[in-house]
Order: C-alpha cells, then sequence, then structure tokens
C-alpha cells in the first residue's frame, strides 16, 4: 500500500466592520488522494488503484445581522410577587 496525502487549505476576509466575512477552501488541490494496493497471496497477484474524487472548492459567505452585543436585560418582577401582596391585603 501507497502512502496517502492530501494537501488542502483556506483563507478567509472580513468586510463592513466585521460584519460580512468571505472564506474560500479548497480541498485536495493536487487530486492527490489515490491509494495503490498489491496484493499478493499464494498464487494470486491483485493490483488496486482507488483514486477518490474528494477535490472541491467552496466558499462561505457570512452576514451578521444586528448588533454585535446584547445589552443586558432589565430585572424582572415575576407575577409571584404580585400574587402575595394580593393575598395579603385581603386579609
Amino acid at each position: 500500500m501507497s502512502p496517502m496525502r492530501v494537501l488542502s487549505g483556506g483563507i478567509g476576509k472580513r468586510f463592513f466592520h466585521d460584519k460580512f466575512q468571505v472564506r474560500v477552501n479548497l480541498n485536495d488541490g493536487f487530486h492527490s488522494d489515490i491509494m495503490l494496493s498489491k496484493i499478493v497471496y499464494q498464487n494470486i497477484n491483485a493490483d488496486f488503484e482507488r483514486v477518490y474524487d474528494s477535490q472541491f472548492f467552496r466558499i462561505h459567505l457570512t452576514y451578521n445581522f444586528g448588533k454585535k452585543t446584547v445589552s443586558r436585560t432589565q430585572p424582572r418582577k415575576s407575577g409571584v410577587e404580585d400574587e402575595q401582596n394580593r393575598i395579603k391585603t385581603q386579609r
């Protein structure tokens, strides 16, 4: 069996105050994901060459809507306190 190797890579860039992002990836750039095998057993000799279709190019586009930070929520009262106050006033 021969050694297997694959070269992949990608880059990315942000635009518009980090709201828009473009990334590109290339997988198996040299189409080198090939496996060569040889089987020798008793009187049987077999050679295999397997070529994987693993080469592709991908583009990612991302846009973030809205604010980058989330404001803190205001403390809220639950309905339990209102109910307890209502019960106390009726007695």
